[in-house]
Formats: structure tokens, sequence, C-alpha cells
């Protein structure tokens, strides 16, 4: 199981020492929100954001476009410091082509899904993905609750990975309390994204908290 801390809860102001906590515990690496106020509600980091978290960590950084038109916004992630790139399949045109830059320039390429799309829109991509994003509550701002039926998104992923034997990851982003991460393992789920459900304003060292959520892993279930 892989934990990517997402930086929309890191306090920038301290962001040194941020780093240095969480770079202490066994987290994968950062997940990165870009947001651009028009796929979704909201602004948050860019590309010296990036910058500056790759400065401070040698971890995986995990960028998450929330950006319309990734056909074209992808080219300046592209020569970023980063191993992992996700971009949503209902900002896209060409998803494939986009799959290929990413992959071409030796990174690993996800397609993130909101609530309401289905597994059937990137059933034909799956085969070409690394990870799939799977959305469990609607993107753009932290604290939400937790969407149940997404859950069921996750449980076929699974299914299509086994039967077809395919590699793809699937991550999770969206309220993933401890529960939920014990639970979406046993499905088969393989990395969360981790906020204020998890592991951020818990009054709690991160070096605490997070064995705690790495031993919710659940073996015994899951789907392989």
């Amino acid at each position: 199981m892989k934990l990517y801390p997402s930086l929309m809860c890191v306090d920038f102001s301290r962001l040194n020492s941020e780093i240095e906590a969480l770079d202490n515990t066994d987290i994968a690496g950062y997940h990165i929100d870009i947001m651009d106020a028009n796929f979704v509600p909201n602004f948050a980091l860019g590309s010296n954001d990036i910058k500056a978290v790759a400065a401070l960590s040698k971890k995986e950084l995990d960028v998450h476009l929330m950006v319309n038109n990734a056909d074209f916004a992808i080219h300046p992630f592209l020569n970023l410091p980063v191993q992992r790139i996700s971009f949503h399949y209902e900002a896209c045109v060409h998803h494939h082509r986009v799959v290929s830059l990413i992959k071409g320039k030796g990174m690993k390429a996800g397609v993130a899904i909101n609530p309401g799309t289905s597994v059937s829109c990137i059933r034909d991509l799956l085969p070409e993905l690394d990870f799939v994003l799977v959305m469990s509550v609607n993107p753009g701002f932290a604290g939400q609750q937790f969407l149940e039926f997404t859950a069921a998104k996750m449980q076929e992923l699974c299914r299509i990975r086994k039967e077809e034997n395919l590699s793809f990851e699937i991550e999770v982003d969206g309220s993933t309390a401890p529960d939920k991460i014990q639970r979406l393992s046993g499905y088969g789920v393989d990395s969360f994204v981790l906020g204020t459900a998890a592991l951020f304003n818990k009054n709690r060292p991160y070096g605490d908290i997070v064995p705690e959520l790495m031993a919710l892993e659940k073996q015994e279930e899951r789907i392989k």
C-alpha cells in the first residue's frame, strides 16, 4: 500500500519542517493538485511549488492535473522533476496521445475520473495506464464527505485488472479516512491520497499516524 499526503493540506508557511517530518515516515511520496479555477472552482499549486518540494524531498511526486484542456496543459509539466502525472478523462480529447507523452518522459501515466464518470469511459485505455485515480469526492476542495457509490468503481477496476491480467495501480483521492483505507485496501486499492480525514490537523506527529495507517492494509480480501 502506498500513501501520498496531499500538499493542499500542508502548512506552506512551514514547508521545510512539514516535508522533513513527512519524509521521515513510510509515505511513498506527495500528491500535488494543480487547479485552474476552471475545471474545478478553486486555484491550487503550480510549477514553482513542484520545484520547491522536489528540492526538499527525494520521494515520488504524484501530480494531479485538475485543469481543462489537458492535451495542451500537460506540456509545462513534462519537464519538471516528477514521477507520476494524472490528468482528468473529462478534460481531455486525445487521451492516448497524452498518456504517450507522459510515458515518453519516463513518468508513470494515470487517468483520473470524477465521481460521475464510469469505468467504461476509460475501459480501452486501461492496458496503457500505469494507474487510475478514482475521485471519491467532487474535485476542488478538501474536507468533503466520501461518496459511497464510488467504491463500486474501485471494485470494478479490481475485477478487470484480475480478469485481464493487467498491471495498473488503483489510487483513491477524497476523504480517505482510516476506515475507508482499511475497507478499500481489502478490495485491492493500491494507493491513497491523504488529507484532513486521515493525516492533517490531528495535533499528533505524522510519525505516529502514518504507521497506524499502513497497518490498516487488509491483504486477505484483496482481489488480485
